[in-house]
């Protein structure tokens, strides 16, 4: 029966990715800001500060004024110092963290519930929500946050004693890159 349930997972994941991919198609390029929302100007101070990071290694100058905290930029930087479409590459990364919010919190509540099958249903309607869809292919930090907030539900979900320990200080690290 678990096997049944964890392909289910796999479809719903896969099934995820391939819906964003396609109801987002418009947007998935390389620019901070594209016809799918032209109004996210933010895009446009992520990717300067991102820049400032991966090609020159000044992280002082990219996050001086203190108006941006460093993990989306940073994030941000990983793509441009390693792909020649950096930000078409951080939109589907984006994607996939978006996805992974689905099978991070089957396991949550697989955690909480106790039963599987009630853990792929809340999965299976969570799957459904809608900024899931709407802010992966933006260059803001939202689908990232997302992905986090899941990750941080997920690792509660997982104390259960003095054998938690490991988590519990892992909790202020995923609470600190949210």
């Amino acid at each position: 029966k678990d096997h049944i349930i964890y392909l289910l997972l796999l479809v719903l994941f896969l099934g995820n990715v391939l819906t964003q991919i396609y109801l987002q198609r418009k947007g998935l390029d390389n620019q901070p800001v594209n016809d799918y929302n032209p109004a996210a100007s933010d895009a446009f101070g992520y990717v300067k500060r991102a820049e400032l990071v991966a090609k020159d290694g000044d992280f002082v100058n990219a996050f001086k004024d203190g108006f941006r905290p460093p993990g989306y930029p940073l994030f941000l930087s990983t793509f441009i110092h390693f792909s020649d479409r950096p930000l078409l590459g951080a939109r589907y990364a984006q994607i996939v963290l978006s996805a992974l919010t689905i099978i991070l919190l089957f396991f949550a509540l697989a955690n909480i519930c106790k039963s599987k099958t009630e853990a792929l249903f809340g999965a299976f309607v969570f799957a459904f929500w809608a900024p899931l869809y709407y802010f992966s292919p933006m260059l803001g930090a939202e689908s990232c946050s997302i992905f986090l907030f899941a990750l941080f539900i997920y690792l509660l979900s997982k104390i259960t004693g003095k054998s938690s320990l490991p988590i519990i200080y892992t909790l202020p690290v995923v609470l600190a890159l949210l």
